[in-house]
């Protein structure tokens, strides 16, 4: 048997059937409205004509009210408007802010040790204007005041004894500060002096550069909501050396968020003219890749408020001046588990990973490295927007390096902004 169906009816049908569907809320509203009606009805038949007068007139008085109260509405809503758009318009604001620092790093190799502390301030002082609501523009100054560089080496390193100086050299101590910045919804485009500092892995770049090279200037994009946060910057230049200026970075911070953990890339690449703790002038150049997945949870343990583990793959490919082999490329693994209690956080790792190098003569080998660690650090925020910072970190690389290192930071901080 043949049978011919049509597609047009079949849909159709189908077409009348979701529309009887959809309409059966209201088909049943509707009745339930008939059915109230018919009783008002029932009611007003009920009622005399004094009755029905009366209501009639109280009916009007309370029209009549509310269409003054919108009326009052609408007048005191173009009233506001009127008053705050200018205020809007031009906001002006003092941001101050100064960091007092002191960093000891210390490396201990058989006989030969190396000591470096460096010790300054750091000041920053910036007009910020508001242009509407999505523009501002920033402007002022930062100062940085170096007080010491005490440097002490034995073994190998005599030879440099009389080079600690350097760190009165490298830095400026008045550097301009211009920022120009739009938000747009979850967006932030900076554009001149950008923010600082990248949140970066340790294992990738060191954290003392925040304070020998505090500003950075290039172009940034930045994007933060409740799942996603970007960091996206091309720093253009930053003051390696008296007789070199060239340097420039790129890089890109991606995280993920969830309740109490992330997962974050981190992609950095450096080209400079000369590398701050050397005195070497060979361009250097150096890409570093890691994915960063850490995760906490709260804990119920004496003085133990939460335990959190991370785990973090990374890639490094560079290209180290004043050395006789070229180091093609590196990979390693860390594994952490830390212990925050309220202001303090202790963290214990252990890195396992090769480096790989190529000599002049072109016979490449590979050197192991193993290193475990420990750091204690206290973030704290005092009265009158004072913060403090603690870190004592040391380690001990083993495998085919045999030395340790114990690096000690503190860190005084104020800041506070003033609306003129």
């Amino acid at each position: 048997m043949n049978i011919n169906v049509r597609p047009w009816r079949v849909f159709t049908r189908f077409l009348a059937v979701a529309v009887i569907v959809l309409c059966l809320p209201v088909i049943t509203q509707a009745q339930e409205g008939q059915d109230a009606l018919g009783q008002v009805n029932d009611l007003i038949k009920g009622l005399n004509i004094e009755q029905m007068e009366e209501i009639e007139r109280l009916v009007n008085e309370k029209l009549k009210d509310l269409r003054k109260e919108d009326i009052q509405e609408e007048k005191s809503v173009v009233f506001s408007t009127r008053e705050q758009e200018p205020l809007k318009e031009k906001k002006l604001e003092l941001q101050l802010k100064k960091r007092l620092f002191f960093y000891n790093l210390e490396n201990t190799n058989f006989d030969n040790r190396r000591t470096r502390t460096f010790f300054g301030d750091i000041i920053e002082a910036k007009l910020k204007y508001q242009l509407g609501e999505k523009a501002s523009v920033s402007g002022g100054v930062v100062g940085i005041i170096p007080f010491s560089e005490f440097e002490l080496r034995w073994g190998d390193y005599n030879r440099d004894l009389n080079e600690g100086d350097h760190f009165n050299k490298r830095v400026d101590l008045l550097q301009p500060y211009i920022q120009l910045r739009y938000d747009h919804r979850d967006f932030s485009f900076l554009f001149g002096d950008i923010k600082t500092p990248h949140d970066f892995h340790k294992l990738m770049v060191y954290d003392v550069y925040e304070y020998l090279r505090p500003t950075e200037k290039g172009v940034q994009i930045l994007y933060d909501n409740s799942l996603i946060t970007q960091d996206l910057f091309i720093n253009w230049r930053e003051k390696n050396t008296p007789d070199n200026l060239e340097r420039f970075n790129a890089g890109s911070l991606s995280r993920f968020k969830w309740n109490d953990g992330s997962l974050a890339l981190h992609l950095l690449y450096v080209h400079r003219g000369g590398e701050e703790f050397s005195h070497n002038p060979e361009a250097f150049e150096n890409f570093s890749a890691a994915f960063v997945l850490d995760h906490s949870f709260p804990v119920k343990w004496p003085l133990i408020d939460r335990v959190g583990v991370g785990l973090i793959p990374m890639y490094t490919n560079d290209l180290p001046p004043g050395t006789d082999r070229e180091r093609v490329d590196g990979f390693g693994v860390l594994g952490s588990v830390y212990l925050i209690s309220g202001d303090w956080m202790f963290e214990s790792g252990y890195w396992a990973g090769s480096d790989d190098f190529l000599a002049e003569e072109g016979i490449p080998f590979t050197r192991e490295k193993r290193y475990v660690y420990g750091t204690l650090a206290l973030n704290k925020k005092l009265k009158y927007d004072i913060s403090l910072q603690f870190l004592i970190t040391g380690g001990y690389f083993g495998r085919d390096l045999d030395w340790g290192f114990l690096d000690q930071k503190l860190v005084l901080s104020w800041g506070h902004n003033f609306g003129l």
